[in-house]
């Protein structure tokens, strides 16, 4: 009895240590966990550049034809005003901080951190974290920092099964989200650095609090920006950007301190991909188009 006992903890170990060795490897989204294998540094021989280089399952970052971040550009974009405003249905849930080597990431408990509703399929709020510059660029103008709200549906093997928020940040008046999440990692830190790999758990924060109000988006298909890469991913771009301090991008960086300041992939070829976007003033202004025609016939 006692050896079946032992047999069962050793198996009970076992297992756990291969769920957290496999969560570490990987999120949902299938974005790589641990970044340590590759480097943002241009010319370097892990740059982004070679990624596709490293490893067989990382390839499509350098064979891709669909590969994020672009420059959303004014000529390559169309007006979509029956896209709507984003359906998102974020609730506050237990969150924790990791180090992934070359960015900051928030992961919540799955699906308790609520949704988003993307082409009438609901795509859960998986994780965020930021890059600094920005990846995606405006008519070729970066922005000082960019957040990236990972989401994924239930099913991974759906294609399409990953959406990407990607909100963009300039030089104003402090974020008060991003506030809050450096108090809380200051609190368990004690202001240290936290080390490639750590984890810690920083209460209840809210995804709500990170957009506010209608925003017009930019919506197009593209890939992960870190490897392994992988397309199939719906893209939704903020189109007005929020405000940081250079502080707190200062900070954010001074956690991870990987070395390298930039955690920002290069910008991708477009390879005649269609660029959405979504302005909630033009699907106003059509809806009163449409009104008046009505009363004019009418009359």
């Amino acid at each position: 009895m006692k050896s079946q006992s032992k047999t069962r903890v050793f198996s009970a170990l076992l297992l756990n240590l291969l769920a957290t060795s496999l969560q570490a490897a990987w999120t949902p989204s299938g974005e790589v966990e641990d970044e340590t294998g590759f480097s943002y540094i241009v010319g370097s021989e892990r740059g982004p550049e070679n990624w596709g280089y490293l490893e067989e399952e990382w390839r499509a970052c350098s064979e891709g034809r669909k590969q994020s971040p672009i420059d959303l550009a004014r000529e390559n974009v169309k007006v979509i005003p029956h896209l709507g405003d984003l359906r998102r249905n974020y609730k506050p849930s237990y969150a924790y901080v990791r180090n992934r080597g070359h960015d900051l990431q928030l992961r919540w408990g799955d699906r308790r951190a609520g949704s988003i509703k993307v082409d009438r399929r609901e795509y859960f709020l998986q994780q965020c974290h930021w890059h600094h510059p920005s990846e995606h660029t405006i008519d070729g103008k970066s922005y000082q920092l960019e957040l990236h709200m990972v989401h994924s549906t239930l099913d991974g093997e759906v294609p399409g099964n990953t959406v990407v928020v990607g909100l963009l940040y300039e030089i104003g008046e402090p974020n008060a989200f991003i506030e809050e999440v450096l108090r809380r990692v200051t609190c368990e830190t004690h202001g240290e650095e936290m080390e490639a790999g750590e984890e810690i758990e920083v209460g209840v924060i809210d995804p709500r609090e990170i957009i506010r109000g209608e925003h017009s988006y930019y919506r197009y298909k593209g890939s992960l920006t870190t490897p392994p890469c992988t397309e199939g991913v719906k893209w939704i771009v903020n189109k007005q950007p929020s405000s940081v301090t250079e502080k707190q991008i200062w900070s954010l960086r001074r956690l991870v301190d990987d070395g390298a300041w930039n955690n920002a992939r290069p910008i991708q070829p477009l390879n005649g991909r269609d660029i959405q976007l979504y302005k909630p003033d033009s699907e106003r202004s059509i809806e009163s188009m449409t009104s008046l025609r009505i009363d004019a016939a009418a009359s």
